[in-house]
Parts: C-alpha cells; structure tokens; sequence
C-alpha cells in the first residue's frame, strides 16, 4: 500500500462513520475542539498508525504493495531484450534468405503455371509488410517506447492473424485453379507445419507480455 491508499483511506474514514473513537478524541484535543482541523489532524494520526501496522493492512484490505523491489527486473533486458532482437534482426534476416530460396524453388513451378510467379508476388508482399511492422514495432520497444507492451501485443495479432489470412488466401487461388489434388495437399501441409510453428510463437509471447514480472514493472 502506498502513501497515497493510505491518506486516502483515513480521509474516507474521517469522512464517513467508521472514525476510531479515540483516535477521534485526540485529534479534537489537538485541534482545540475545532472539526475541521480535528479531521486533518486524525487524518495524519491515522495514517502514522498505517505506517506502524502496513502488512496487517494491505491484508486486511486487500490492497497489496506496487512498490517496484530495486532487485526486481525492469526495462529492456532478459527475454523483453531477446524479444527486440527477433524482431529487428532475425526476423528479417530469415525472412529473407528465405525468400530468395523459395523463389529459386518456384522457378521451374512459374514455367508451368505462370500465374503462381504473381501470387507469390503478393505473398511475399504481404509477408514483408508484417515482418517490416515487427521491425518497427520491435525498435519501439527497443527504444523505450511507453506503451512498450500494447505494441506487442498488436504485433503479434497482426502477426498471428495477418499470417493466416494471407495462406488462406493462397490456398484458396491455388484450389481455384484446379491444381492437381496431391500439389494442393502439398501446399496445405505445408502451411499448417509453418502456421503451428506461428501459433506457438504467438501464445509463447502473448502470455510472457501478459504475466512478466519484467514488462510490469517497465510498462505498468
């Protein structure tokens, strides 16, 4: 419990009906039978008896202490760091190389169905677009960024969902375009091996953002 719980439950209690009694009589003899000084006067005893007795308040009303321990970690370091890292360096770095390897895979694929060249085009598109907003959204963090932790969690919706979306809509083009049954299996296989690796990814973080002692302490 803080100082400013306590002042505020000892006005409460001046206020309302639930004064101590004798705690009451001694501020009245203190502020020479004057009410209003009597209350600032109880308000400040009270809050001294507070201080004397904190554990035994913040559980007999249930408030417990947000004072951040000197020890206790805060700030970007730890798995908030290695989280950063990810996202501006290897993220991007594998997004990449792993680009350039998938099309070198496809070229034989474009020879003989021309109009997979340009749905890879536009996944490859829509990927990068996800992974550059991880770079931002990473370098914000990062940086220090005040609201360091709703930007991952709106990352990492982006991450899951857009993700989803984008082979849905790639499974969708290729079955509309009759490929064969054993391609299409390929394809679907394919992308439910990557989109079980994305879900993990996203419920590993989504919880750490949710219960790190870290992220409360830096973010709040």
């Amino acid at each position: 419990m803080n100082d400013e719980e306590l002042y505020l439950k000892a006005t409460n209690e001046v206020e309302g009906d639930s004064k101590d009694p004798a705690l009451w009589a001694k501020a009245m003899v203190l502020a020479g039978g004057d009410q209003d000084k009597a209350k600032y006067e109880y308000i400040k005893l009270r809050v001294e008896q507070f201080e004397k007795s904190k554990p035994d308040v913040q559980k007999e009303y249930g408030i417990h202490d947000r004072t951040i321990d000197s020890n206790s970690p805060k700030g970007v370091g730890g798995c908030l760091f290695i989280f950063c890292i990810v996202l501006t360096m290897l993220f991007p770095l594998f997004f990449g190389a792993k680009a350039l390897y998938d099309w070198g895979q496809c070229e034989t694929v474009f020879l003989h169905f021309p109009w997979y060249k340009g749905l890879t085009i536009f996944m490859l598109i829509s990927s990068g677009a996800i992974v550059c907003y991880g770079f931002i959204a990473g370098c914000m963090i990062w940086g220090g960024n005040a609201n360091g932790r709703e930007i991952a969690k709106n990352y990492l919706l982006v991450y899951l969902f857009g993700f989803i979306a984008i082979k849905l809509l790639g499974i969708a083009v290729i079955y509309d375009k009759n490929v064969p049954s054993e391609n299409l299996t390929f394809v679907i296989q394919d992308a439910l091996k990557q989109q079980f690796c994305q879900v993990i990814f996203f419920v590993i973080w989504w919880l750490y953002f949710k219960k790190s002692k870290r992220v409360q302490n830096t973010y709040g």
